[in-house]
């Protein structure tokens, strides 16, 4: 199996564009902009609605936590691996996991339900933090679902270097 490669923008005003390729196809594409949302991929692409907009409209988000702290409730610590982390609870579906001693996301846990209507959970850990222009970036990302695991390698990280068409 060739590489697959994820390919995240971000823009203030919450723009946000997330492209899967493999081989050099695009596998799926979604972009979120001035509200809206469109999910693309080799089936076509559709405007999204409800609840998936929500959620597209949730990883726009780049640092949610300066938009609606008042959605955010301290739900304990606990330990993650090694490490004793705080637990923020954002909704009955999503948390994420703070490095006690670092204060860097460590983890994020969301549920989701897929077409038959059972739930899906997700869980995103965060490692390998770099620092560019000032901001510190997971390096590696690793994601368990559906019992799979799959790590992603950040390649690269550039500040300030997308345009107002990444997003239409």
């Amino acid at each position: 199996m060739g590489e697959l490669i994820m390919d995240v923008k971000r823009a203030k005003g919450d723009k946000w564009n997330q492209t899967m390729k493999m081989g050099g196809n695009v596998l799926s594409k979604q972009v979120y902009a001035d509200g809206k949302a469109v999910a693309s991929g080799m089936g076509g692409s559709q405007e999204l609605s409800g609840d998936d907009l929500q959620m597209v409209m949730e990883e726009a988000m780049y640092f949610p936590e300066l938009y609606a702290p008042e959605k955010a409730t301290l739900a304990g610590a606990e330990m993650m691996g090694d490490n004793q982390v705080y637990v923020i609870k954002w909704s009955d579906d999503k948390k994420t996991f703070y490095d006690v001693n670092t204060g860097l996301m460590v983890g994020q846990e969301s549920a989701s339900k897929d077409m038959q209507g059972q739930k899906i959970s997700a869980l995103m850990r965060f490692s390998d933090y770099k620092e560019q222009s000032g901001v510190k970036f997971p390096m590696t990302i690793g994601m368990s679902m559906m019992g799979r695991d799959l790590a992603f390698k950040v390649q690269k990280v550039e500040v300030n270097t997308v345009k107002d068409a990444d997003f239409q």
